[in-house]
């Protein structure tokens, strides 16, 4: 059993839950911002995803606290774990590493480009390089100690890690379905504090990007799951 922490309505899983569902691993997501429950140790499950979101991982939020316990302890037990964009935040934040506003707001299509490191990667070898990605953040994070930098754009190093061998942070997306970036927009341009430059752009470009964003996201999550269908 996989568990989702899932942030917000409009940041689901995406083509995670597609994938998940496609391999026959049952998952669970959990709404914490709804009162859900969440556990209180990782025993019990084989893997662990926690999405976006437009909060900080440094709010005084209750069931983020929780979750930061969670992921602490899957950890600590090297379970597989991916989080994304806050989830990633989050998971810096949960074995003490920091978490603050970046230079500049990084919103739209764009690319990262892999390490060395990220190229030897079990999950991105032999992904398009530079890889093609959805970015949507305006935080970033140090590396947490002992973790391995994977990824960097030109405006964030710290786009993606490995800490031990099956802790991954992505802080862009891949999951992003051609719905959920509309919603994406929609939401931002109904919010007071948008983020988002230019709405017109994201929808134009999108036709050059998520073709490949969807191919490359097949082979990075399919990897992933491979290794947690293994551990």
């Amino acid at each position: 059993m996989v568990v989702i922490f899932q942030h917000v309505p409009f940041e689901g899983p995406g083509i995670f839950a597609d994938m998940l569902e496609g391999r026959g691993v049952p998952f669970v997501i959990i709404h914490g911002y709804k009162g859900e429950i969440i556990p209180h140790t990782p025993a019990g499950f084989s893997g662990v995803i926690s999405m976006g979101g437009p909060m900080s991982a440094n709010d005084d939020l209750a069931y983020l606290e929780k979750e930061k316990m969670f992921l602490a302890q899957a950890v600590e037990r090297d379970l597989p774990v991916m989080g994304v964009c806050l989830g990633a935040q989050l998971l810096v934040a949960s074995v003490g590493g920091k978490v603050y506003p970046g230079s500049e707001v990084e919103v739209g299509w764009g690319e990262v480009s892999l390490t060395d490191e990220g190229r030897k990667d079990p999950i991105f070898f032999a992904v398009e390089d530079p890889l093609p990605v959805l970015h949507w953040h305006m935080e970033t994070f140090d590396l947490p100690e002992d973790s391995v930098l994977l990824a960097s754009s030109d405006n964030y190093v710290n786009q993606a890690f490995l800490l031990g061998s099956h802790v991954y942070g992505l802080q862009f997306h891949l999951e992003a379905t051609d719905e959920m970036v509309r919603e994406w927009v929609n939401e931002d341009e109904e919010s007071d504090g948008g983020i988002v430059p230019d709405p017109d752009r994201i929808f134009s470009q999108a036709p050059a990007y998520q073709s490949r964003i969807q191919l490359n996201a097949a082979l990075v999550f399919g990897r992933f799951l491979d290794m947690l269908l293994k551990v």
